[in-house]
């Protein structure tokens, strides 16, 4: 299992959402918002995954430990550098590797003194990472055949002072960037006065947008409600979304609210407990991907990914997830109830309703009915359980899959049987239609859906649940 997804790998999965709504309607749906009823509160995603990230730092399994660093790191999670300190001496040498590698990302300059050590380690690549991660957090060139002089130069100054230079280099443009990149490790909070005078003072020239945001990768660390005027105006930015989600309060919110959706805006929402996210449900529904979508798949055989997760509980917040189960549920019934929701819902109500014809599956444009791999990540009751049998027998294969899995996540006892009735069932297609594909998946038997079933079937989590899977495991003639 991996990090967030639960996995870090993730840069390249990780989708920035940048999904907008029409800003002359995202004020007085927001207003709307403030109104609307709320749902129950939990704990938001960064946390427990920080919990669990940190707990995995101490598991024997070097696996597990890996998953941990990489998490941590993923997160942007300053705060950790103590414990991975630790982790440069582990036995493991993955785990060292990782370690070093995960200083350098989020070190400061109390991990200094443990690189400057590394620069002699017998394994070259520990070495070379130390001294790549030293250049970067202090704006240095010294090489790793230098230790000496590496140690000296930290040794001369204090960090204060080190700090007072990087600023004047900031003047620059030489120097500016390596400065900036410097600034983010080696700065604390007592450096944040006169860090924000040298950022509101020109510059000749004027600092470049990736120099803007190296500026607000230093904020995100060392930032006080002193800088929160500046991270306000500046929200869309990942640096300053996960500041803002670090401080808090009213304001924080407002502007991520406000803010072009990015996923490190939906993260910190979260991260925030809003609730107030119902007029941006359209997004975050599109934001789940779909088994049958190449560009942007549901991996269900997975642990969840971020966005949902974090998506799911923004949705969850709002009071509102009922009312958005029953309108795509009734869509899928055929009964659409898309004239009673908000317009922009409507739009992707209706966009839907070509998907759900009888024998599609698939076509090569942008998929429309990514909101239904919302259903198991935000139906938490049973009241939808009968309905949901009911669309098992759906003419469309990704409807009736999502409806499956939805009834796992309600673990209903009752939804056994009839799963169990479908996955006997024998697939209706015969060797002459082997080539058939496209549109035309059911018709196929080089596709085979019933074990999306039995996913179902396990994600019940009950004791006949489990009989009726050992039961198919061990069954001559079972659907493979």
């Amino acid at each position: 299992m991996l990090p967030f997804q639960s996995r870090p790998i993730i840069e390249a999965r990780c989708r920035l959402l940048v999904l907008l709504s029409g800003w002359c309607l995202v004020g007085a749906a927001m207003a709307a918002a403030a109104e609307a009823p709320s749902g129950p509160d939990f704990p938001d995603f960064y946390s427990t995954e920080v919990q669990r990230f940190h707990a995995l730092l101490a598991c024997k399994a070097p696996e597990s430990r890996l998953e941990g660093i990489e998490g941590l790191s993923w997160l942007r999670h300053w705060e950790s550098e103590d414990a991975l300190l630790r982790l440069p001496h582990d036995a493991d040498p993955l785990v060292r590797r990782e370690a070093v590698a995960a200083l350098t990302r989020f070190g400061t300059a109390r991990s200094i003194p443990r690189l400057l050590e590394l620069l002699t380690d017998g394994r070259h690549e520990v070495a070379q990472l130390s001294q790549l991660g030293l250049q970067r957090m202090t704006g240095q060139g010294f090489g790793a055949d230098r230790p000496a002089e590496w140690r000296q130069w930290w040794e001369a100054t204090d960090r204060s002072t080190k700090v007072g230079a990087l600023l004047n280099q900031v003047r620059d443009p030489a120097t500016r960037t390596a400065a900036l990149r410097a600034l983010r490790h080696l700065s604390e909070p007592e450096d944040e006065a006169r860090f924000l005078q040298l950022l509101t003072t020109p510059q000749a020239p004027p600092l470049s947008g990736p120099e803007w945001v190296l500026g607000f990768e230093v904020l995100e660390r060392i930032g006080s409600e002193q800088s929160l005027p500046h991270l306000l105006k500046a929200a869309s930015l990942a640096p300053a979304a996960y500041a803002l989600g670090r401080l808090g309060g009213p304001q924080a919110e407002e502007a991520l609210l406000a803010a072009p959706k990015s996923e490190a805006v939906w993260v910190n929402l979260d991260r925030l407990h809003s609730r107030r996210c119902a007029p941006f449900a359209p997004e975050l529904l599109n934001s789940f991907g779909l088994l049958s979508y190449r560009a942007m798949p549901d991996d269900v055989y997975l642990e969840p990914q971020p966005i949902q997760h974090v998506a799911a509980n923004l949705l969850l917040r709002t009071g509102e997830a009922p009312r958005l189960i029953d309108l795509l549920l009734s869509e899928l019934e055929g009964k659409s109830k898309a004239d009673s929701a908000p317009e922009p819902l409507k739009r992707l109500l209706v966009g839907m309703r070509p998907e759900l014809q009888p024998g599609f599956v698939r076509d090569d444009g942008e998929a429309q009915s990514k909101a239904l791999a919302a259903l198991p990540h935000i139906t938490k009751d049973r009241q939808f359980v009968l309905r949901l049998i009911a669309l098992l027998d759906h003419p469309a294969l990704v409807p009736r899959v999502y409806a499956a899995l939805t009834l796992g996540s309600t673990h209903a006892e009752e939804a056994v049987p009839p799963l169990l009735r479908k996955i006997e069932e024998p697939y209706p297609f015969t060797d002459a239609t082997t080539q058939v594909s496209g549109k035309h998946f059911e018709h196929s038997q080089n596709v085979r859906w019933k074990g999306f079933f039995c996913i179902a079937l396990g994600r019940l989590g009950t004791d006949s649940a489990r009989i009726a899977l050992e039961r198919l495991a061990t069954t001559d003639g079972a659907p493979r």
